[in-house]
């Protein structure tokens, strides 16, 4: 009977064993299993996050290019103009107007004087006067008037005609070539200057 109890106990035993070593296999496999499902899971999850990375680097791109059109647009509205257009910028010469007119490009050209008139207030000519010794005077209005004595001129020539009194019974005519009066002389009983010159 010893014997046979001997034999259950070591039968028993190696039973045991069996079963505890099954038992931790079983274990150590499952948290060898459940290990490779979460390093799994952060895999997923790190590949998302790449994901999300790519799409934040896009829209980075994007204001980019919106900051550039920005300063496009503010270049645009710096002194710009529209090709053809006049813009008057002042007053010149003869009563005309200083204007300049936009370039192809969309830039102002050079002011160019128009619309000028007739002459510059002060300008003189002698142009369309007879009498040697007249001019025309430009006024305010930039046009000329009618001819007058030079303001240099004593005298207005015309045409040989034009004397006055210097004495009793003496007179002087205009030069044509002076505008001033030649000198005083006697005039003759029959003109004019012996009843008018007294």
């Amino acid at each position: 009977m010893r014997f046979g109890s001997l034999l259950l106990i070591a039968i028993g035993s190696v039973g045991a064993t069996t079963a505890c070593s099954d038992d931790t296999l079983i274990a150590t496999n499952e948290a060898t299993g459940g290990g490779g499902g979460a390093a799994g899971a952060a895999g997923t999850d790190a590949g998302a996050a790449g994901s999300g990375g790519g799409a934040a680097g896009s829209g980075g791109s994007a204001g980019n290019t919106g900051g550039a059109a920005g300063s496009t647009g503010g270049a645009a509205g710096s002194g710009g103009c529209t090709p053809g257009e006049k813009q008057t910028v002042g007053t010149c010469q003869k009563c005309g107007s200083s204007r300049r007119t936009c370039k192809a490009g969309g830039t102002w050209g050079d002011p160019v004087c128009e619309d000028q008139k007739e002459c510059s207030p002060g300008d003189k000519t002698t142009t369309g006067c007879s009498d040697p010794c007249a001019e025309k005077n430009c006024g305010a209005s930039c046009t000329f008037g009618s001819c007058e004595k030079k303001s240099t001129a004593k005298c207005l020539y015309n045409g040989g005609t034009e004397w006055q009194c210097c004495g009793a019974k003496k007179w002087q005519y205009c030069s044509k070539d002076t505008c001033d009066w030649f000198p005083c002389d006697a005039c003759s009983s029959s003109s004019s200057c012996y009843t008018k010159c007294t």
